[in-house]
């Protein structure tokens, strides 16, 4: 995706928000979707390649609910970003209405990130 049509993208998504900003903070308004209509096309704004069907699986870049085992139990963050097949950072999605006080979203991954570093 060029320069110019990333941003347009990320225009087009703010816009959106604002417009039906009611309806997305509501519960009826979930992760999935949140994932769906806005995380993914940020990330694809910004250059990341979700559609990496050319390459193995272990080459991908972008993983969703990427898999590590720690200890006796697997973490699934809901992205996982790689340079060079090394994880360089995480991100976990929330839907619009999880408040941001809210610690446990911050503290799952952080918890996950410590394991991978």
């Amino acid at each position: 995706m060029k320069r110019s049509q990333g941003k347009s993208l990320v225009e087009q998504k703010v816009e959106d928000f604002h417009k039906n900003e009611p309806h997305y903070l509501t519960k009826a308004f979930q992760e999935t979707e949140t994932r769906n209509r806005f995380i993914d096309p940020l990330f694809q704004a910004l250059g990341w390649d979700f559609e990496q069907t050319h390459l193995p699986r272990d080459e991908w870049d972008v993983h969703r609910e990427y898999s590590q085992k720690e200890r006796d139990t697997i973490k699934k963050p809901d992205y996982a970003f790689r340079v060079r097949r090394k994880p360089r950072f995480f991100v976990e999605a929330k839907a619009p209405h999880v408040p941001l006080t809210d610690k446990r979203p911050v503290f799952t991954l952080t918890k996950r990130m410590k394991a991978e570093v």
